[in-house]
């Protein structure tokens, strides 16, 4: 993964996305650590892949995605705290 700030003198169409991967405000654990993992596949691509229409549409639907795979995350959680309440009681 791309160490340093691959965002930079990007087009406006790319960096538009930068703080749509950020993941510090998520709470630990795996909301956080797989919107941390689509983030890292972001600068990925973003090392490897030049500016152009379909580079920000690749960001889009993978920041869609993203959004996706976090709420099920939280949802998982929840389903998890559920199943341990009902056991305990």
């Amino acid at each position: 993964m791309n160490t340093g700030n691959a965002w930079v003198g990007r087009h406006p169409s790319v960096t538009h996305f930068e703080p749509l991967f950020e993941f510090g405000h998520l709470p630990t654990g795996t909301p956080r650590d797989t919107s941390a993992a689509v983030a890292g596949l972001a600068l990925d691509m973003l090392s490897v892949l030049g500016d152009g229409p379909e580079l920000s549409a690749g960001l889009r639907k993978l920041l869609e995605a993203k959004d996706c795979l976090v709420r099920q995350s939280i949802l998982d959680a929840r389903r998890r705290a559920l199943s341990a309440e009902q056991v305990s009681s």
